[in-house]
Parts: structure tokens; sequence; C-alpha cells
């Protein structure tokens, strides 16, 4: 990896501002700041190991289709083709993102996409893997319905949808979008999805960033049958099922 300009605490929390008024991604520049940002102040790019080193278990054969939502400038997306992923949709509502994302791998699928949008050009059954990370906070509360149904519709029969539900994400959410909030936490998101038949598989718990700011649990759901629980049952398989994954330097 090439060398990058230190960011200061001080840029770190004019873009937090930014962020929470959508004013982040409007030009190359941004999006090229907020690449080095997430390395540095989120290690983004040792949760893209993580998330390629378990699409990789789950799918130990061939070069599964991938649909990475709300992509961004492509750190996972890097990471995945090095990881030989290279069967990926990745969107992002931001032109200016995806733009920096093409500049480093050539030939990718690309759309730009609203995650909290359906998506009718996409047919059922398409997908074996849906995912996004640190979206939430962008998803209005009917967002999140689409979004969770959209990944049950397009993913084929055992196809996963794996959901990072940092805690950060929490008061960003919030802050940005009052009454209209969407569900933040992980045993809440993992009964939604249970209910549209992503079944929760593993829920590994990762601590990782800055001051480990993207500590969360990471919900893994597989397609299937509807499973009903309630929040106690849900938070009793959610710990049953946890394993923690400190994501250090390597």
């Amino acid at each position: 990896m090439k060398d990058r300009k230190k960011i200061s605490w001080f840029a770190f929390g004019k873009w937090a501002l930014m962020d929470q008024v959508d004013k982040t991604y409007d030009s190359d520049e941004k999006s090229r700041f907020y690449d080095d940002l997430a390395r540095q102040y989120f290690h983004r790019d040792r949760l893209a190991e993580f998330i390629a080193t378990k699409i990789k278990s789950l799918f130990p054969e061939g070069n599964p289709y991938i649909c990475e939502r709300a992509a961004g400038s492509g750190i996972i997306t890097e990471t995945l083709f090095k990881h030989q992923l290279t069967n990926i949709r990745a969107t992002d509502l931001s032109p200016s993102q995806l733009k920096v994302l093409a500049e480093k791998l050539q030939g990718l699928e690309t759309a730009v996409e609203n995650l909290n949008d359906p998506m009718p050009e996409v047919p059922e059954n398409t997908f074996d893997v849906v995912f996004q990370v640190g979206a939430t906070r962008f998803m209005s509360k009917e967002g999140q319905e689409n979004y969770i149904n959209e990944a049950a519709r397009t993913l084929k029969p055992g196809g996963y949808l794996l959901w990072p539900v940092l805690w950060v994400e929490r008061p960003m959410v919030w802050f940005r979008k009052g009454s209209n909030n969407p569900l933040t936490t992980s045993w809440d998101i993992a009964m939604k999805m249970e209910k549209q038949g992503l079944e929760i598989v593993e829920a590994p718990w990762i601590v990782h960033g800055r001051m480990r700011l993207l500590t969360g649990t990471f919900l893994i759901g597989k397609k299937g049958k509807p499973v009903q629980r309630s929040k106690g049952e849900t938070i009793t398989h959610l710990k049953k099922i946890r394993k923690t994954f400190r994501l250090r330097e390597r």
C-alpha cells in the first residue's frame, strides 16, 4: 500500500460533522479523503480482510456473485479482489465514490443506487452474498425494510446477508433520522432478518478501529425459511453463537 498522509483529529471531526448532513461524498477529492480516513481511523482494511476471509470460508469453491451495497471508494472491494473474489456488483449513491473505486479496479460492475430503494432490475435468486458496511446510518426506517426485503429476494437459496451492526452508528442514526430511526441493535436487526427468511447462523463480536470505534456484532444470515423468535430468544441465540475477533495490525 502506498504511503498515505496522516489525517489530523481536527480533520476527522470536520468530516464527522459533514457526514451528518451528507456533504462528505459530493466530489472526487472528498471521496479520496474518506478513503484515507477510513483506513487510518476506522481500520477498514482490517475489517475487509475479515469479510473476505469469511466469504471464502462460506464458499471454499468457486467465485460467488457478491452484491456490495454502499461500496464507497472500495476499500473492501479491493481486498475481495486480492482474495480472488472478483464477481462483484458494487453500488453506491455517490457517483464520485464509484469513480474513485473504478480507478482502482478496471472493469468492475458498478451501479449508482440508493440502498434505501428496491432493485427492480435485479431478478430474484441472483446473488450468493449481499452486504454493506457502515451504511446503517444512511438507512431510513422504510429503507431498512427495503434493504432486508431486497436481500431476501435477490439472494439465491442458501445465500448470505452479512451485516456488521456497529455501536458507533447508533448515535449517528439518532442524529440523522430523528423519529424515522431504523433499527440499530443487533437483536432487533436479527429478528427482522429472520422473519424474512434470513436465519442468523453466525454472530461474531468484532473489536476494531481507532479507540475501538467500530466494535459491534457481525450478523450472518442464511437464506432459508422464516424464523420466529422473541427478543429474549434472539438475544440468547446471538450469545450462544458468538465468537470474539480482535482485528489487530497485521
